[in-house]
């Protein structure tokens, strides 16, 4: 997963394995079997954006200095990317408060806690006919990529965080691209470059949200099936390690 902007780069699943994605229509799960990710088309159409809207607690915190905050139920919609594999996972989400129009979109993005605090994250949003150049390995004039810098807001347990608001001429580019292009830095500074299709971006952000129940459900499956898509890797290298028997995927206890 090392390159550079406007350069074509066969890029892989974190642990070299496979990716599992949420997708919009019914939060159905698809996967892709140790896939460079994003060069299969066909698979590629199936990691979708999924918009989901949630009731919850806002506070505002007024511009007098005198007035005190004040706490009100809102609906957050949080259009949102994800992929996820046995030892990773990156996302890219637009949320939108309801009712909250002077804080327009936020746009966030989640990647694994390895990455590099600084310099942060870089997206770049590419037409058809510039992913094309990418994938055939040629230049890509920079100078027409408009590349979002954002540096990382928060890290938790497995994942570092960036969020900032998101501009307008930005998700209008979304709207009509192909592919974001989303660039990081490991710790040892090698780079990490993620392309997020942008397949049904517009219609998902503007159209209806989906069952949050059905969505949920769909993630809890899929983290259940990377949870022991983990165990197997592990005990696949314990048993190399040790001269061992391989087990077999139902064999695995989960650790």
């Amino acid at each position: 997963m090392i390159g550079r902007w406007g350069v074509g780069v066969m890029r892989r699943a974190g642990d070299g394995r496979f990716w599992l994605a949420i997708a919009a229509a019914g939060g159905l799960i698809a996967s892709a079997g140790g896939t460079a990710v994003a060069q299969d088309k066909s698979k590629a159409d199936q990691v979708a954006w999924v918009k989901v809207c949630k009731d919850t607690e806002v506070t505002h915190i007024p511009k007098e200095k005198d007035a005190k905050p004040t706490k009100e139920v809102k609906e957050i919609c949080r259009t949102r990317y994800e992929q996820l594999a046995p030892f990773a996972a990156m996302s890219v989400q637009v949320q939108q408060i309801k009712g909250v129009d002077e804080m327009g979109l936020i746009i966030s993005f989640s990647l694994p806690q390895q990455m590099a605090i600084k310099p942060g994250i870089l997206a770049a949003v590419y037409t058809a006919s510039q992913w094309k150049q990418v994938e055939a390995k040629k230049e890509v004039d920079k100078d027409k990529l408009k590349i979002l810098k954002v540096g990382y807001t928060r890290c938790g347990p497995g994942s570092c965080n960036a969020e900032v608001p998101a501009p307008n001429e930005l998700i209008a580019d979304m709207r009509k691209g192909a592919v974001m292009l989303v660039k990081a830095f490991r710790g040892d500074g090698q780079v990490v470059e993620v392309p997020v299709s942008l397949a049904g971006f517009s219609k998902v952000i503007d159209g209806k949200p989906t069952d949050l129940d059905a969505y949920e459900k769909a993630r809890a499956e899929a983290l259940k099936a990377l949870s022991a898509r983990r165990n197997q890797i592990l005990a696949e290298e314990r048993a190399r390690r040790t001269g061992a028997k391989i087990p077999e995927p139902q064999a695995v206890v989960k650790q």
